[in-house]
């Protein structure tokens, strides 16, 4: 009976459940998850329908998608997006059904790379070099940190974190010159055919004869000293007559094999103590080509207390290179007197008469000059009025007497009339008073004149270095240089530590690059494989064109960048900067050194113009390691919201209803009874389509309901019935 009851009570719950079954919110899920290139994605779909107490249905569909993992590019990817459909049905009371749909989309995604990628193109240079400059010997470090932050045309942020230390040691710089062949042009003319020395000039024109020693084997030592073209002597020329050799047969002056003109006798007049030995002279350099000829080149002394020694052998080096000078600006100084002081020339560059014309412009017609008489007495003159005086004696003398005050600071020797010091041009013209047959005896205007030309020698603008012609030699090669790191291209060698980073070498030289020069700095490595790579580049000068990919042009401040290195980190590489090719030299102001050092012989100042061949190498050992951080993360969002769109069905028109027919009178049944009293009713058919319709299905679902819940009640009431009577 119980088991009875208990299936009633359910089909009646279950009638119940299933009249109120249309109010209820129903929910699917789904997920699916591919994997494509690194990139695993998943979407996830959430549809949720929902009805209101009004009757309003909502279907919303969202539809979650996520990436995440690694791309070709080998960006660590974070993307997520959203969408979200919804659809929206009311029915009104006239029965229209209005549906609503709309679309919304929302999403973000972030890329992050270790390494900035090659095709993100930023407005913004950012800089990831590290310039490290090598300093010989010692360890430097050099690092970097830039950010740089836009907004991409695509809406997307970019943020590049960079930051890069190196750190690099070299070992000393050595610098070898492996050729250095000069062939210049000397300034001052080689033929003094018919100058004669005489008592108006007082120049004694010759040379002196001296041993020759043999050549050093030596690179460069290739000028030979052997004699002098121009003298004066410190004491009157009356005293003194040379007389020149001559051929016999066409009558012109003898030259030696050297080039000098052959000194046939000197005749001494006189007493005096100074001798040619204290005269200020215009030495000859003698050179042999390589066809035999010879060329010469001339220079005045530099040094007051060396001697010339015949037969010595020089070498060409820079104006700066020499030790004599007391400070820098004397060089400077120095280059100034050479350049506009006296060259035996007749005419510009030079010539006593370029002498006389700048003079006349740097006094004026006014400036005097005060000198001593005879007596000791002050006496003073007009400069404009002595500047015609002037004899090629005296432009030498005065232009030695600056060139030796600049070279050794103001000149002071105890050669004076009572042993006092005496400084500068006297020291060197000065007459002695004492000598028994001098007719020099205190010639004022011509001191006067002499101290006119040393003072206007010496009150010139110096020529600083940077602005003349340096020559390339192991003392004037590489000023320093610089290892600049870039972009890592490779990663960890076999070793499975050191990358391999793009690398360029900047470097600065010591002398400026001239329009004449060829010059090409080859860069020499051994690579972390043991291969020899070797980079070309010619050097072009300030202000030219580079033509084509093998030239270089200087940077800003006047260095130099060879890029295109592959090195690894945490190795030494044997670094080799290699220059070779043909230097120019401008016209310009150079010395001549004696092989053997300043004391072997007098060290020369001179002009000259040509070119020298160059072959020179300096080599170190170089080793760097890096410590890298780059970040590059770009950042992108975005919202896409699409219009509702809204559809409406009008309700469908209510047909007229049809005219009733008048309904036929109820059948007549015709009643039989059978012999045995049995009652027949005869049956006639009853159309369908004559059945009155019901109406509305309401009251009878309501009813069911009704009946369904009373029902449950009864049995519920008689179950406890029994319980209690059990009891």
């Amino acid at each position: 009976m119980a088991k009875i009851r208990r299936m009633i009570s359910l089909c009646l719950v279950l009638c119940l459940f299933v009249t109120v079954l249309p109010m209820q919110a129903l929910a699917a899920d789904t997920t699916e998850t591919t994997t494509e290139g690194g990139i695993t994605t998943t979407v996830e779909t959430t549809t949720t329908t929902t009805t209101d107490e009004n009757g309003k249905t909502t279907v919303t569909i969202v539809i979650d998608t996520t990436k995440t993992g690694t791309d070709e590019s080998g960006a660590t990817v974070d993307f997520k997006e959203t969408q979200t459909d919804s659809t929206v049905t009311e029915t009104m009371e006239d029965g229209t059904v209005i549906t609503t749909e709309s679309s919304e989309t929302v999403g973000s995604e972030t890329k992050e790379w270790d390494e900035i990628p090659e095709d993100l193109e930023l407005s913004e240079e950012i800089d990831t070099d590290v310039e490290v400059e090598l300093i010989p010997g010692e360890t430097t470090t050099g690092s970097v940190n830039e950010t740089v932050t836009e907004t991409l045309e695509d809406g997307t942020e970019v943020t590049v974190t960079v930051n890069k230390e190196v750190s690099a040691e070299t070992s000393e710089i050595e610098t070898e010159i492996l050729e250095n062949e000069f062939d210049l042009d000397a300034l001052s003319p080689e033929d003094y055919e018919g100058k004669h020395w005489n008592n108006a000039e007082g120049l004694l024109h010759g040379g002196f004869v001296g041993g020759t020693t043999e050549k050093p084997d030596a690179e460069g030592y290739d000028y030979l000293l052997n004699g002098y073209i121009e003298a004066t002597n410190a004491t009157r020329a009356e005293y003194t007559d040379v007389i020149y050799a001559k051929d016999a047969v066409t009558g012109e002056p003898i030259v030696d094999e050297d080039g000098n003109y052959v000194i046939e006798t000197i005749k001494l007049n006189g007493k005096y103590e100074d001798g040619l030995s204290s005269s200020p002279t215009i030495f000859t350099l003698t050179k042999t080509n390589d066809d035999g000829t010879k060329s010469y080149y001339y220079g005045y002394c530099i040094d007051s207390d060396t001697e010339a020694l015949p037969g010595a052998w020089y070498s060409v080096a820079n104006l700066e290179d020499s030790d004599y000078y007391p400070d820098l600006e004397s060089a400077d100084q120095l280059r100034a007197v050479v350049t506009n002081g006296y060259w035996g020339t007749a005419s510009g560059m030079g010539s006593m008469a370029q002498m006389q014309e700048k003079m006349a412009a740097y006094y004026g017609e006014d400036a005097t000059v005060t000198v001593e008489d005879a007596n000791g007495n002050p006496i003073t003159f007009k400069v404009a009025d002595l500047i015609g005086n002037m004899t090629e004696a005296d432009a030498l003398t005065a232009t030695q007497a600056a060139i030796w005050s600049n070279a050794n600071g103001t000149i002071e020797t105890n050669d004076g009339k009572d042993g006092t010091v005496i400084t500068g041009i006297y020291s060197v013209i000065k007459p002695k008073s004492n000598l028994a047959n001098c007719d020099r005896d205190y010639d004022s205007a011509r001191d006067a004149l002499l101290k006119a030309t040393y003072e206007w020698l010496m009150a010139l603008e110096g020529i600083p270095s940077e602005e003349a012609e340096t020559v390339i030699n192991d003392q004037n090669y590489l000023e320093d240089m610089n290892l600049v790191v870039g972009d890592k291209i490779a990663e960890p060698d076999e070793t499975g530590e050191n990358d391999i980073y793009e690398a360029a070498v900047n470097f600065t030289l010591a002398f400026v690059v001239g329009e004449n020069d060829e010059l090409t700095m080859l860069v020499k490595y051994i690579d972390e494989n043991g291969v020899e790579q070797t980079i070309s580049k010619k050097l072009a000068s300030a202000g030219s064109e580079a033509a084509g990919e093998d030239t270089i042009l200087p940077e800003a401040d006047g260095s130099y960048t060879i890029s295109g290195l592959e090195l690894s980190e945490n190795q030494e590489f044997n670094f080799d900067l290699h220059l070779q090719g043909t230097q120019h030299l401008e016209q310009g102001v150079y010395i001549y050194q004696a092989y053997g050092g300043t004391k072997a012989s007098q060290t020369l100042v001179g002009i000259a113009e040509g070119s020298q061949d160059v072959s020179v190498t300096a080599s170190m050992t170089v080793s760097f390691s890096v410590d890298e951080e780059n970040r590059v993360v770009a950042e992108r969002t975005w919202e896409e919201k699409e219009d509702p769109t809204t559809t409406v069905i009008p309700p469908e028109e209510e047909e007229e209803p049809e005219e009733e027919e008048e309904l036929p009178p109820p059948p007549v049944f015709e009643v039989n009874i059978e012999d045995d009293g049995a009652v027949v009713i005869e049956e006639e058919p009853v159309p369908l389509a004559d059945a009155p319709k019901t109406g509305s299905d309401t009251f009878i679902w309501a009813l069911v309901i009704l009946t369904a819940a009373m029902g449950l009640a009864v049995v519920r009431a008689f179950g406890r019935k029994r319980r209690h009577e059990t009891f």
